[in-house]
């Protein structure tokens, strides 16, 4: 593990296989951590460079007391400082979930730091339905019951076929999580505006 310092926040992250290669920068979802991302990047250190962030409140980075820390453009804004720290650019931004929604805001203000994008079970354009469908889980989200909340959620994506190890890690996660990381960053991903950055990043040809 290395870190920086941006923004008052102690962020960590790795920089593993080829320094003069592509470089791919791997970002994690909601609830998750670079390490849930550690079999992409073995699947491509040995071709690639590969960068993983903790975003903050995730992982082993700082966590912020500022909510507005826990916001999708603050976060590409945190991921573009760490490509400049290392003096990336032209990169292929690899985001899951809440990730490729930070690399499609980063590409928006940053193109020259994007090569591509590539989405992992993206969470960019949702449906209004969905987004409606979400307001019960806000409001558990901010309750004493947030922890019961986040674990019914998160079983119920699960089949009985998918790994029960992979879960018990990802259950585990969130009781180290605090509560205002975990409420914020899922408000903030339903005020986004998805649809004025896809527009933008198809204007600029990215």
């Amino acid at each position: 593990m290395q870190t920086f310092r941006h923004r008052g926040l102690q962020i960590a992250y790795d920089d593993t296989g080829h320094p003069n290669r592509t470089a791919l920068v791997l970002i994690h979802g909601w609830l998750s951590k670079r390490a849930d991302l550690a079999a992409v990047a073995r699947a491509f250190r040995t071709s690639h460079r590969v960068v993983s962030i903790d975003l903050p409140g995730h992982g082993e980075s700082q966590v912020p007391e500022d909510e507005s820390r826990l916001c999708i453009p603050s976060f590409a804004d945190d991921v573009a400082a760490l490509c400049d720290e290392l003096g990336l650019s032209s990169a292929a931004l690899v985001g899951h979930s809440l990730g490729a929604a930070v690399a499609v805001d980063l590409a928006v203000r940053r193109p020259e730091l994007a090569a591509a994008i590539v989405a992992l079970d993206g969470v960019v354009l949702m449906p209004s339905a969905l987004l409606e469908g979400f307001a019960p889980l806000l409001a558990a989200l901010r309750s004493p019951a947030w922890r019961e909340a986040l674990g019914g959620l998160l079983t119920s994506t699960f089949l009985p076929t998918d790994d029960p190890d992979l879960l018990r890690s990802l259950l585990a996660d969130i009781n180290q999580m605090p509560q205002h990381v975990a409420a914020a960053v899922a408000e903030q991903m339903t005020d986004w505006d998805a649809e004025s950055a896809v527009a933008a990043l198809g204007r600029s040809g990215a």
